[in-house]
Parts: structure tokens; sequence; C-alpha cells
């Protein structure tokens, strides 16, 4: 029977239940709805679809668990076929069989069971995505089905072209959104077409059954190299295939710390999405979610000459971010960061030779932390930092003098010097170094830095070397090092600084500024078992990468690795893991066809038609890098187009406001 009218202008149906088997349900009064049709079922609004009619009586499969519905419940209509979203945000959710996001309803049902009737947006209508309108394109041109109209930055791998969709029809450019950051559901663009103005989001609806147009089924012939041993030996994957990514990877123990953008070292445990984390580039990465995972775990040593600099336990698809030594190649299928160094997951890099582990060796940032926080003359910081490190106090030594030719030197107030160290440097009257120096500018890091062995090497002798009282002193030392670009080396309670482009510019601040620093000596990996423990990980923005406080930088997470492998080697637009098959190409329109379709009086800009899509809303770019790329049938008459593919103690003890 007929009811109400929805908000879209149907006229919705309702009828009523006949019978219930277990998750069909067969439902009477039904004239009026289409096979394959979306209804919802029962007072919970279960969702199902229309899979047989038969005079007035319609079967339907309920795709929740059917208890409690009961015979003479009313079944809805929503005269719409089961659809599912395409637009920005797709690429990195979750979903079930019919498009809802699992991440989504588990935080609004606060449990990991789905519970019946919920009911959540395929893609977020809160999160902003950086809208920008295609260059050259100008209000009064004319566009049709498939023409690019923005795009937007999906993540750093996928470039989301918002494609006029296929299914309407085309015309002249009424409206068009100028760039900014904008949600899935807002009104981007207006097209007339024959009088009739419709707007248009970066997202659309389209009927599952319905095929997307192609003008070519591409052959799957060539392999698909993840980088992943156990893929690609005991599962391969053909480029433009489907296949399936299994769980989250890359994970640390609970207690190993890591390295946030403002300097603190947080657990791993402990790492909240939103948080920012330190990037080798000095610059943050956002923390987008997180994981927890158990199973078989490795302790990871980072070796420096002789001293061991740090022992991090993670699990066996933990990614290793390696360089190899000069003239060892390394295989073809591994994935590189930017700068060109390996990420070989745990797993992996246990089956290498052990002539290529030996080759391999860690990768250190050397690049400071950025900030925008300005501070008071760096030679503050300097005196600081010799008071921090003094192990004479009350006595007269050679610092005496140092300090007063950093004052001289940077015409400082000596007047302002005690009151400086008492408010910024002192808690409760003891030495203290506070997580604050870590948002200074870099100046007065290094200033800091250099004060510190200014004294320890005044008074211990010169050896690169920065004395504490404790242990955790020289933990945040260590993490202060860091954040300027240097690698420590934590020994009990001491910190020596290694050799590098960091170091250079606290040296030439110290007592002896033109020294000659010895040759760095060389680092290596060793991995070995760790039993089973449970493991966090997270997962990062941008390129994923991130540093550890021994300077390290690590990778966030396997689960990535192996979606940028897929993506590189893949010979379509993107890589989609739903089922697609193989990667269609759009037919386009010359600008005179399409002038035929939707004439107007004025002469036609250039046609701004994309020459491919992808397998959802619209197209996306992949990376450059695709050994192989597919070519673009074209239409009649036109070329085919193709793609080119110390230690002595102290006297006082340090107050650390972290660990």
């Amino acid at each position: 029977m007929s009811g109400q009218t929805t908000k879209d202008g149907h006229e919705a149906i309702f009828g009523k239940i006949f019978t219930v088997s277990g998750p069909v349900v067969v439902a009477e009064q039904m004239f009026g709805t289409a096979m394959h049709e979306l209804v919802y079922c029962g007072p919970d609004k279960l969702v199902g679809e229309i899979i047989k009619l038969e005079q007035d009586r319609a079967t339907i499969q309920v795709y929740e668990e059917t208890a409690g519905l009961g015979t003479g419940d009313v079944v809805e209509s929503t005269g719409k076929p089961l659809s599912v979203e395409l637009g920005p945000g797709i690429m990195g959710t979750i979903y079930d069989g019919i498009q809802r996001p699992l991440e989504a309803i588990a935080q609004q049902c606060g449990s990991i069971w789905i519970h019946r009737g919920v009911s959540v947006n395929a893609l977020s209508r809160e999160k902003l995505w950086p809208w920008v309108p295609t260059p050259g394109l100008e209000v009064g041109q004319l566009v049709g089905p498939g023409d690019v109209i923005g795009t937007v930055q999906e993540n750093t791998l996928i470039t989301h072209r918002v494609m006029v969709p296929l299914d309407v029809p085309g015309g002249h450019l009424t409206a068009l959104t100028p760039a900014g950051d904008f949600t899935v559901d807002t009104e981007m663009y207006r097209v007339e077409y024959r009088g009739e103005e419709t707007g248009h989001m970066m997202y659309h609806t389209w009927p599952v059954y319905k095929p997307r147009p192609v003008a070519e089924k591409m052959a799957g012939a060539n392999p698909l190299f993840t980088g992943q041993r156990v893929l690609d030996a005991l599962f391969p994957v053909v480029q433009g295939g489907t296949c399936a990514i299994p769980g989250a990877f890359g994970c640390f123990a609970e207690g190993t710390p890591v390295l946030t953008a403002d300097g603190r070292a947080v657990p791993a445990e402990a790492v909240k999405t939103g948080d920012n984390l330190l990037g080798p580039d000095g610059k943050p990465r956002r923390v987008t979610e997180t994981m927890t995972v158990s199973g078989g775990a490795f302790k990871v040593a980072v070796t420096v000459g002789d001293a061991t600099i740090s022992e991090t336990v993670v699990d066996a698809n933990h990614v290793l971010c390696l360089s190899a030594a000069p003239g060892v190649a390394l295989p073809d299928t591994l994935l590189r960061t930017p700068a060109g160094h390996a990420l070989i997951p745990v797993s992996d890099y246990l089956a290498l030779p052990a002539a290529l582990k030996a080759a391999l060796s860690p990768v250190f940032t050397s690049t400071p932390a950025e900030t925008s926080i300005a501070g008071v003359d760096p030679g503050y910081f300097h005196l600081a930092g010799m008071h921090l490190a003094d192990s004479n106090v009350g006595g007269e030594d050679p610092t005496d003098a140092r300090a007063a030719a950093v004052v001289a030197s940077h015409g400082l107030d000596d007047t302002r010097v005690g009151a400086f160290i008492m408010s910024e440097f002192m808690i409760d009257g003891t030495p203290a170094l506070p997580d604050s120096v870590f948002g200074a500018a870099l100046p007065a890091r290094r200033a800091l830095l250099a004060g510190m062995l200014d004294t320890s090497e005044l008074q211990a002798g010169p050896d690169r070397t920065i004395h504490t009282p404790a242990a955790s002193a020289a933990r945040t030392v260590a993490r202060l090092a860091v954040m300027c670009g240097v690698t420590p080396v934590v020994k009990a309670t001491s910190v020596e600084l290694l050799p590098g482009p960091g170091l250079a510019p606290i040296i030439a601040l110290t007592a002896r500024p033109t020294r000659a620093l010895p040759a760095r000596p060389p680092a290596a990996v060793t991995v070995t078992p760790a039993g089973d423990v449970p493991c966090y990980g997270f997962q990062l923005d941008g390129d994923h990468l991130h540093v550890l406080p021994d300077a390290t930088v690590g990778h966030n997470c396997g689960k990535t690795v192996i979606s940028q492998a897929l993506s590189k080697y893949s010979n379509s637009d993107a890589v989609v893991y739903i089922g697609c098959g193989t990667y269609p190409t759009l037919p386009y329109l010359t600008q005179e066809s399409a002038e035929t379709r939707w004439p107007r009086s004025s002469p036609s800009s250039p046609s701004l038609r994309s020459k491919c899509a992808g397998p959802c809303t619209t197209s996306w770019s992949g990376p450059a890098s695709s050994p192989t790329r597919p070519t673009c049938p074209s239409p009649p008459g036109r070329p085919r187009s193709t793609r080119a593919s110390r230690s002595p103690s102290t006297s006082a003890t340090w107050a650390s406001t972290s660990s």
C-alpha cells in the first residue's frame, strides 16, 4: 500500500511481513516495488533487498539478524536500488558487504558488534577534504559525464578526481565552488541542462548491480609484485585483479617510547588518534588510527660501533627502514621511502641472506624538528646548558671563564642570566630540563646542547659526551639531541653525540668550534625472537615515517607498505580492494560530439574531459612509477593515445618533567 512521500519525492510503499525464514523475509502488499530495491523491515528498520517478486508478494534478503521480526511487521520501500556511495573517503575505510563503515559503527555503538538497524553514512559527513577546482575550468563552459570538475588529495598516493556523474546529462556549468576545505555533501558545482539546473557534491551513489561504463576489458596477463614474500610466493596476484589485505600490522610492544612532534616520549599504547609524531623531515605526522595485535614478536637491536643504542620489541610485520651499503643491489620489489631507503618487514628481513643483512644499516634522521616558538637570545640557553651540566657547583673551574666569554660574545645582560635560569631551568631549587625547551627555536636548542658540551668537556675531557646525574636525565638530553638532528648514544648517565650533519652546527657554538670530528662508526640491525606479546600500533598520514627516540627512522604500518606496493605495480590508476576485477577506461567524447549533444549559442572552450576513469566515482591518479600503463581506446578517426609508463658524578640531581 502507498504511504507518505519522502524528501526525495519518492512515494514510499508500506507492506507487511507474511513469513520469516532465517534471513529471508516474504512481504505482501508490495505492489509497485522493483527487483533489487532497498527496503527496511520491522521497527528496527533492518536493511534488506528484494530478490524476487510474485504478484503482490516480495521475497527479501535481510542483511542483519532477523530475530524478533514477526508476521504483520511493516516493510518500507525506498524506491532506490541497493547502491554504494562513491567519493573521497572510500579509500582507507573498512566496510561490510553493504558498505557500512565498521569503524564508525563501532564508535557509535561502543561495541565490536553491529547493533540491529544501525544506520551510518558510508562516507563521513564531518571530515573536511581539500577541494581544488580544475585549472582553467570556468562558469559557462560545457561539461558532460566524465569531465573532471575538481580534485581532492585523498592521501599521499591517491588524487581523487571529482567528475560529472556518469548517469546524469551534461550541460553548461553555472556555479563552481572555489578551492577550500569542504565535506563530501557540500554542493560543489551546478550544471544547467535544457533550462533545469542540478547541483552536485563531491560524492554520488551508484547501484551495485549496474556496471560502470567500459570501453575495453583488459586481460590480466602480468603478475603484480607486492614486495610481500608470503603474497608473491603463495598467493600471487595478477595486475588488475582482485585481492584482500588482512589486518593491522607494524606495532610496538607495550612501553616502547615513540617521539612526538613536540619532543615528548610517550609509550606506544598511549598514542591516540589525532596525536602528532615527529617525522624524519622535522615536520609532524598526524596519527590517523590506532590498533592492537598479538602474536610472535621480535627484538630489534640497533648498534653503532660497539654500543647498543636501542632495543625495541616489535611484531613480525613491523617495517624496518634500512639503507644499503654502496654498491649493494636490493630487489626491485622492495618498497622505498621518498629518500630511496628500503622498507622491509621484519619477517622478510629474517629471510634475507646473511651477506645482504650485513650490508643493511638503520636510517637515522639528521633534520632538526621544526618549531614556530620564538625564544630569547640563544646565549641565555648556552649558559643554562652549562649550568645543567656543571658538576662543580660552588667552586671555580674552567667553565667560569667560558661562561664569561659567552656573556661577552652575545652581549647578554649579566643580571638577567641568573633570573632566566632560575625561572626556566629550576624546579623546587633543583636543576631541570622542562618539556618547553623542545619547542624552543632551533638556535636555542643547539645553544643548550653546546653549553652542556662545553661544561662536560671542560670538566671531563673532549669526547662529545654530555654527563648527567641520572639515567632519566640522560634520556631527556638524548631526546633534545634528536630534536636537533643529532644521533645520541645513551650510556647509563651520559649521552654521546655521534658525528653527523646535525652535530656540526652545535660544535661551532662550543669552546672548540674548529675541532675535527671523527668518522661515524658503522651502524647495524640485529633481529632476534622475543616470544608472544601484545603490540600497539598506529597509522600516520603523509609518508608514514616517524622518528624514534634513538633517532632511527621507522615506518608505521606494514598494511600501508602492501597498499603502496599494490598501487605502485598496478596497471590501473589506483588499486581498489572491492572485487572490481579489471580496471576499465571511460570512452571520452570529442568537443564536436559534445556540442552535438549539448548545443550552445556561443563557441565552446576546449573540452576538459578525462580520458580514463577509475572503478569508482571518479578516476584517481596513481604513482608515475608504474612500469606499464593502460592505453585508452580512441573514438573513431582519432589516434590511440598512450601514457609512459663521563663519567664523573655530579653533585646536583636533575628534575625531569618527562621520562
